[in-house]
C-alpha cells in the first residue's frame, strides 16, 4: 500500500516539477508514512491519512496540468526583435557554414566517382584506340594497350574505394542524422 502510494505520487509529480521537488516530495510523504506507523496505524490507515497525490501535486504546482506555452516578458520581446538582425545573421550564418561543410565532405565521395569514371573511360579508349597505333608502330599499341590496361585497373580500384567510402559517409550521415531527429523528439518539459 506504501509503495504504491509513493509510486503513484512519484509518476504523477514526473516531468510537472523539477527532479529535486520530486525526491523531496517523496521522501517526505515516505517519513509521513512511517510515522504515523510507529505512533500505532496500520500501513494501510496510514495511507489514508494522507492526501491524494492530484492534491499534492495541486498544491506544487500553480496549474494541475502544465501549459505547453510559456509567456515572455514584455521586456524580452523587445530586446529579442531590437536584437534580432544580430542574433538572425549570426544564426543564418551559423547555419550556412555547417551546411557548406556537409556539402564540401560530400565533394570527397563525388570526386571519388568523378576520378574513378574517368580513369575507366579513358583506360578503355585507350585500349579500343590501341589498334590504331599498331598501324604507327607496333611498340606505340602495346604502350597504349598496357596504359590502357593500367588506367583502366586504377580506374576500377578507384571506384571500389570510392564506394566503401560512400558507404561509411551513409553510415556517419545516418547516425547523426538518427540522434538529431532523436534530440529533438525527446523534448520534455520540466516544472521547476
Amino acid at each position: 500500500m506504501r509503495q504504491e502510494y509513493l509510486s503513484q505520487l512519484t509518476e504523477l509529480l514526473s516531468y510537472r516539477v523539477s527532479p529535486s521537488v520530486v525526491q523531496s516530495t517523496v521522501e517526505y510523504y515516505d517519513q509521513t508514512i512511517i510515522e504515523l506507523m510507529e505512533s500505532g496505524y496500520s500501513e494501510a490507515d496510514a495511507v489514508a491519512e494522507l492526501p491524494n497525490p492530484k492534491a499534492v501535486l495541486a498544491s506544487l504546482v500553480d496549474e494541475p496540468f502544465p501549459s505547453t506555452k510559456r509567456k515572455l516578458p514584455l521586456f524580452v520581446i523587445i530586446l529579442l526583435v531590437i536584437s534580432s538582425p544580430l542574433w538572425g545573421s549570426l544564426a543564418i550564418a551559423a547555419a550556412a557554414i555547417l551546411f557548406s561543410i556537409y556539402i564540401v565532405a560530400w565533394c570527397i565521395p563525388f570526386t571519388g566517382f568523378s576520378i574513378a569514371g574517368g580513369f575507366i573511360f579513358g583506360g578503355v579508349v585507350a585500349m579500343v584506340t590501341s589498334p590504331w597505333a599498331f598501324f604507327d608502330a607496333m611498340f606505340m599499341g602495346v604502350s597504349q594497350f598496357g596504359v590502357g590496361l593500367t588506367i583502366l585497373g586504377l580506374g576500377i580500384i578507384a571506384l571500389w574505394l570510392t564506394s566503401h567510402l560512400t558507404k561509411a559517409y551513409l553510415k556517419v550521415h545516418q547516425i547523426l542524422w538518427n540522434k538529431i531527429s532523436r534530440s529533438w523528439q525527446n523534448k520534455k518539459v520540466v516544472y521547476a
